[in-house]
């Protein structure tokens, strides 16, 4: 009988799943999250670009500005899910959950 799909039972899953998501978000644009994030994007994005551009730029071309701008967004989306994500698991953790 518990395993029974009801329109209840939806909406507390519905809603738990809402309220993950807003947790993760609001962390993920929590000020400590956005400066982390920034100072790894500038670090290994610059080291992307001389990586991947360098040799291009010392030809004195630049690369569209839009290959840059991804080359620095990478590394910023990927320090901002893996802070909010491990903040989120430690305050679990402290929870018991």
């Amino acid at each position: 009988m518990e395993d029974q799909i009801t329109p209840a039972r939806v909406e507390r899953v519905v809603m738990s799943q809402h309220g993950e998501v807003t947790k993760f978000w609001n962390t993920v644009f929590h000020r400590r999250t956005i400066v982390r994030a920034a100072k790894v994007s500038a670090i290994v994005g610059t080291l992307l670009v001389a990586i991947n551009q360098g040799p291009l730029i010392l030809t004195g071309v630049w690369p569209p500005l839009w290959q840059v701008l991804l080359t620095y967004l990478v590394p910023y989306s990927v320090s901002s899910y893996s802070s909010a994500a491990l903040w989120i698991e430690l305050q679990a953790a402290q929870n018991g959950i």
